[in-house]
């Protein structure tokens, strides 16, 4: 397995998906997946939270654009630092039962490629934990067994290796403007710490294979 980690528009996709092409092309098998922290039915939960509160508080339709988290953290962080066990939980759950879908996968030949994942996963988790729960034990010991689970993987994978995708900083403000029809998106501490050094940090820890690739030029 690769999986690939990086700041948002930095190509991480596009890499995966031309990687799984040149192995399809010689004869392999591939596939490769997006799996965002608070993804899956954690996803659903913030959607549904989300879409309450701004009928509740009869908000700017707007807000429907802001992403997953976001809506709870403008209007209600103290419902978000009261649901966040649940959606770690959930979020927890879901990525166990993607590892066992992807094992089923490799043993049948696939080569798997996987953008994100446990390292990002790990990253949002604790970033969320020091901004809202820094006392939750509760918080504390799922995100500790969570960086267990990647460790036994990460032992037990020989071949499994992350690939931390860089572009510079004016390449990856051109493809935000480009996918988000001018507006900047993520604030550059996130971007920066939580979406970049955080998962490669995550990888190097449990002792994952951990290579850089940096991509110039905003067509590459």
């Amino acid at each position: 397995m690769l999986i690939f980690v990086g700041p948002t528009a930095s190509g991480k996709t596009t890499l995966m998906r031309l990687l799984c092409r040149k192995i399809r092309e010689r004869g392999g098998k591939c596939v490769y997946f997006v799996s965002s922290p608070f993804g899956g039915p954690a996803y659903f939960i913030t959607i549904l939270l989300s879409k309450v509160l701004i009928y509740a508080y009869k908000l700017d339709e707007a807000l429907n654009r802001k992403k997953r988290l976001a809506v709870l953290e403008i209007v209600n962080p103290r419902l978000l630092s009261r649901v966040l066990p649940l959606l770690i939980t959930v979020d927890l759950i879901f990525k166990v039962v993607q590892q066992a879908v992807f094992t089923v996968l490799e043993k049948v030949g696939f080569t798997l490629l996987v953008e994100d994942y446990y390292p990002q996963m790990i990253a949002d988790h604790l970033a969320y934990y020091k901004l809202y729960r820094s006392d939750s034990k509760t918080l504390r010991s799922l995100i500790t067994l969570e960086q267990r689970i990647f460790y036994r993987y990460a032992t037990k994978a020989r071949n499994a290796t992350c690939i931390h995708v860089y572009a510079e900083e004016v390449t990856r403000v051109l493809r935000g403007l480009k996918r988000s029809r001018g507006s900047l998106g993520m604030g550059g501490f996130y971007n920066n710490v939580v979406r970049n050094l955080l998962p490669r940090t995550v990888c190097e820890y449990v002792g994952l294979n951990t290579r850089l690739i940096i991509v110039n030029g905003e067509s590459s």
